[in-house]
């Protein structure tokens, strides 16, 4: 996974600085790396690669959520999965339900810490693939889908057409937009949670930043680059455009120096509809 890269990277870095990664792997996993996808089964593969990186290294507990989508259980508030996390503070009530089924099995007591975890500006590193899919795709196998974008886990008309209004209004003064597919709504994801000085990196197709609708995302990045899904190498990234006021952004094909291995890492997705 991505996240298993950095994480690996960042050991590597460390080793490189003198220090031995088995020192870091403890405090790591605990408060160090934050994983987030709606699928649990990919959230208990990466808890089980993580935790293989040092086999002999025990640790107490992870933040690897498996983030509620749509009605969630009892048919409470819809959730959108990675992209609630768009609102200015995390609800407990969120984590608290995305806690109950962490890979690490973290309980209640622990709901506040993650919530402070995940807060917007806390992450040096955020790295996603996100999904491409847009809300307004009604082609071929899409046609008789409401809003394909919001329909994965057999979500209803009604969950759908309530998730899709949830995130247009976390994303109303947002440069990201439906038209642009939902990855653009995570790259302001990871626009928000990283750190002034931090680095973003996103598999994102060169689709995603070309065109009027594109365009707009490509703002929020201060040194955004597009990179095809896959790249080989970093030189056919294509530059766009620059802010002062913004974090580095980075293909995910190359790793921006660092000159330790205490950075803290986030790995968000949300599927795209299956039909």
């Amino acid at each position: 996974t991505l996240l298993s890269a950095a994480y690996s990277r960042l050991g590597l870095l460390h080793e490189l600085h003198g220090g031995d990664p088995r020192d870091l792997h403890a405090p790591m996993m605990k408060q160090g790396l934050v994983g987030l996808d709606v699928l649990s089964i990919a959230v208990h593969l990466t808890a089980a690669m993580l935790a293989g990186a040092h086999p002999g290294t025990p640790f107490d507990g992870d933040c690897l959520l498996t983030m509620p989508w749509a009605a969630g259980e009892g048919g409470g508030e819809v959730n959108a999965g990675s992209l609630d996390l768009l609102a200015p503070h995390v609800q407990s009530r969120l984590i608290g339900q995305a806690a109950a089924t962490t890979a690490g099995g973290r309980g209640p007591e622990n709901v506040e810490d993650l919530a402070t975890l995940i807060g917007h500006g806390r992450f040096d590193l955020v790295i996603m693939n996100p999904p491409f899919t847009r809300p307004t795709n009604h082609e071929a196998s899409h046609a008789d889908v409401p809003i394909p974008a919001y329909a994965a886990f057999d979500a209803t008309a009604a969950e759908q057409e309530a998730m899709s209004a949830k995130v247009k209004a976390l994303t109303a003064d947002a440069p990201s937009n439906d038209y642009a597919g939902l990855a653009s709504h995570f790259a302001e994801l990871a626009h928000r949670k990283v750190r002034g000085d931090g680095a973003v990196a996103l598999v994102l197709p060169l689709s995603a930043l070309s065109g009027g609708s594109g365009t707009a995302s490509a703002r929020s990045g201060a040194t955004a680059t597009a990179t095809p899904s896959p790249s080989p190498s970093p030189e056919r990234a294509t530059p766009t455009a620059r802010s002062r006021r913004t974090p580095a952004w980075r293909s995910a094909c190359w790793w921006p120096p660092a000159p330790t291995a205490t950075r803290r890492c986030a790995a968000s997705r949300a599927p795209s509809s299956p039909c």
